[in-house]
C-alpha cells in the first residue's frame, strides 16, 4: 500500500509537471512583456540528488521572519524533508524523514506557540501516517499516530491548520467506509475524527487541508459527489455535521480538486481546479455557503495559465494563485483574478534557471507574494521564488 499511495501522491504533487521536458537555458525572466514589469526573483534552488528536490505544492509558512515547507522527496532515503528558508534566500534543512518511521510530509504546515505541526502520509505505529511537531531548531516528535480504518484516518496529505484550540486536517483514508476524514487533534495529542466520509454521493479521497470559516470547515474532495468529479463541502467542528456544497460536473465547470486549500474572500469561498472548465485546463470557482457555485474564470492555455494546483491568497482586492502549466513560456503562471471574473497573467514563468510549473498556492508578506515551484532553478529541481505584482 505505502509504494501505490508514495507513488500516486509523487505523480499527483508533480501532475502537468511530471514528464515535462525542462530545457537548459538564460537567466531568469523577471519581466511579463504583455502586462509589464514585476518584480520576480529566484530565492532559492533545490539541489535535487538526495539533498532536497520537488517542493510540496502547499503553501509556505512565514514566521518570524522565515519561510518554511516541505519536499515531498529528497533527503537520505528520498522521504521527503522540512526545509526554511529567509527571504534573502539563506536556507536550511530541519528535518530529513527516514522512511522507515515516517515518510512523504503533507503540504501545509501551521505554526503554533513557536513551533511547526503538520502530518506525514506515512509512518506511526500503524504506518497510517501521524500529526507531528517540529521546533525552529529541529526536534521532532509524533502528536498523535493514525490507526487506519475503521474507526480512524489514514494517510493524511494535506497537512494542518490552527483553528485556535486544535489542529485540523484531513485523512485520504481511513474512516468506517475508507473514503477519508476530517479530524481534529488538540496539543496534548487528543484526537477525534470530526466526520468520515461515506459511499453514495458524498465526497470522497479528500487531499487539501479545511479552512475554518466560524466554526465551520470547509474543503474540497478530490473524488465522490453526484458526477464522482470531487466535491465543495462543509462540516461543523463542534457537532460533525456535514453538507455537499457542490458536486463538481466537469465541461464547462471544474473537476478533481487537488492540493488547492479555499479561500473565504468577499464572503464566499473560492477555489481551484486542475481540469474542467471551457478549455479543460482548468478553472476559478466560487461557491456561497448556500452551496451556490459559480465558474469565475476557465483558463485557456498560452498565452493564459493552465491547470491550476494550487490555492489563492487575497491581495490588493484580488485573488492570486498560480497555474503549473500556460503562460508565454509554457513554464506556467502567476495570475490574478477579480471577484467579477477578469483575469491576467501577471507573471510567466521562464527558461532555467527561472523556476517552471508552479503547483503551491502563494503566501503574502506585506507586498511581496513567495511561492515555489516543483520544477526549474539552476538543478532542474524547483525553486522558491518571490514576487512583486
Amino acid at each position: 500500500m505505502k509504494a501505490w499511495i508514495g507513488s500516486s501522491v509523487i505523480a499527483l504533487a508533480a501532475c502537468s509537471t511530471s514528464g515535462t521536458q525542462v530545457p537548459m537555458g538564460s537567466a531568469p525572466q523577471t519581466q511579463n512583456a504583455v502586462y509589464g514589469a514585476v518584480k520576480e526573483m529566484v530565492i532559492y534552488s533545490f539541489p535535487g540528488s538526495k539533498q532536497q528536490l520537488n517542493p510540496n505544492p502547499g503553501n509556505l509558512l512565514y514566521y518570524n521572519g522565515t519561510l518554511y515547507g516541505t519536499t515531498l522527496q529528497g533527503g537520505a532515503n528520498s522521504d521527503g524533508t522540512i526545509f526554511a528558508v529567509t527571504p534573502s534566500g539563506s536556507q536550511k534543512v530541519l528535518h530529513t524523514f527516514n522512511g522507515a518511521q515516517d515518510a512523504f510530509p503533507g503540504t501545509t504546515l501551521a505554526h503554533v506557540d513557536g513551533a511547526l505541526h503538520g502530518t506525514i502520509a506515512f509512518g506511526g505505529t500503524k504506518d497510517d501516517g501521524a500529526v507531528f511537531t517540529i521546533t525552529t531548531s529541529g526536534s521532532f516528535s509524533h502528536d498523535y499516530d493514525f490507526k487506519g480504518t475503521p474507526h480512524d484516518g489514514a494517510h493524511p496529505v494535506a497537512g494542518v491548520i490552527d483553528s485556535g484550540d486544535a489542529l485540523y486536517g484531513t485523512t485520504k483514508y481511513g474512516g468506517a467506509n475508507d473514503f477519508g476524514t476530517v479530524f481534529r487533534v488538540t496539543p496534548l495529542g487528543k484526537k477525534k475524527i470530526i466526520y468520515g466520509f461515506g459511499p453514495g454521493t458524498d465526497g470522497a479521497d479528500p487531499f487539501s487541508c479545511v479552512i475554518d470559516v466560524n466554526g465551520t470547515l470547509y474543503g474540497t474532495t478530490n473524488f465522490g459527489g453526484t458526477n464522482n468529479l470531487g466535491t465543495v463541502f462543509a462540516v461543523s467542528a463542534k457537532s460533525g455535521q456535514e453538507r455537499i456544497l457542490h458536486s463538481f460536473a466537469g465541461g464547462s465547470d471544474g473537476a478533481s480538486p487537488l492540493f488547492a486549500n479555499l479561500t473565504f474572500f468577499e464572503g464566499a469561498i473560492y477555489g481551484t481546479t486542475p481540469s474542467g472548465g471551457a478549455h479543460n485546463l482548468g478553472v476559478v470557482f466560487r461557491v456561497t455557503p448556500s452551496g451556490t457555485e459559480t465558474v469565475v474564470h476557465s483558463f485557456g492555455g498560452t498565452p493564459d495559465g493552465a491547470k491550476p494546483e494550487g490555492g489563492l491568497v487575497a491581495f490588493d482586492g484580488k485573488l492570486y494563485g498560480t497555474t503549473s502549466a500556460g503562460g508565454a513560456n509554457h513554464f506556467g503562471t502567476v495570475f490574478s483574478v477579480a471577484e467579477s471574473g477578469t483575469e491576467r497573467v501577471v507573471y510567466s514563468f521562464g527558461k532555467r534557471p527561472d523556476g517552471q510549473n508552479p503547483s503551491s498556492g502563494l503566501t503574502r508578506v506585506a507586498g511581496t507574494l513567495y511561492g515555489t515551484t516543483y520544477a526549474g532553478g539552476a538543478h532542474g529541481e524547483g525553486t522558491v521564488f518571490s514576487l512583486v505584482p
